[in-house]
């Protein structure tokens, strides 16, 4: 059905899939540890930039006189362009493929998550200020399309520059996420459900020493009515 003569492979890639590499290393290598999580709740164009913005830490936004943003040259149409809509979204849809707003969002607040892109936060003059000093660049990655690379380089008044480069995104299996960081963005977005999710946390976090997903449902059942 995949890989015969009259296969999915064979009618829509036009080729024979070699299976044997595929299977050489059956039932030691797995997949899941390497999945990837979204660190930020925007397209994934925008992570490899906003990844790098975040690492630079504590930034005087009075000292910003420039902010230079890259990205593959596939990412420009989606996150960057046309840039007078982009330095001002209207909506958390619009905000979300905005990599001007959401750069100048992690400068302002220190952290993006979903509110973020509320209404309220769409139009705080201090973002918006900034994301109009947001200019960028495309540039060409080794480590795209496989991943969502991306670099920034603040100029600052004093003449001092400020710059990062991500080839993997924040998240990516090259370039993980924390163990507390997962639970930090798990227990921010939870929290907009309101009620508590301790419980709900934890049972997750045991689901390895679990016979079954009785209890972790039942957990969550019970979360849900208190929320």
């Amino acid at each position: 059905m995949l890989e015969g003569r009259f296969g999915l492979y064979h009618a829509f890639v036009d080729t024979r899939i070699d299976l044997e590499p595929q299977l050489a290393d059956l039932g030691e290598r797995w997949e899941t540890p390497r999945i990837a999580f979204k660190a930020f709740p925007a397209c994934h164009f925008i992570h490899g930039s906003l990844g790098a913005t975040a690492s630079l830490g504590e930034v005087d936004l009075d000292e910003v006189e420039d902010i230079l943003v890259t990205v593959p040259e596939a990412g420009v149409s989606l996150v960057l362009e046309p840039a007078e809509s982009k330095v001002a979204p209207r909506t958390d849809y619009e905000g979300k493929f905005s990599l001007q707003y959401s750069t100048a969002a992690m400068l302002v607040h220190g952290s993006v998550g979903l509110t973020t892109y509320t209404p309220e936060a769409l139009a705080d003059e201090r973002v918006l200020g900034l994301a109009g000093k947001v200019r960028y660049e495309t540039k060409e990655y080794a480590s795209y399309p496989a991943a969502f690379p991306g670099g920034v380089r603040i100029a600052l008044r004093d003449g001092r520059t400020l710059e990062a480069d991500l080839p993997y995104q924040l998240g990516a299996p090259e370039n993980p996420m924390s163990a507390e960081q997962v639970r930090a963005k798990f227990r921010e977005n939870a929290a907009l459900a309101g009620g508590s999710f301790e419980a709900l946390e934890e049972a997750v976090l045991e689901l390895d020493h679990r016979d079954d997903l009785h209890a972790v449902l039942s957990t969550l059942g019970r979360e849900r009515v208190a929320a």
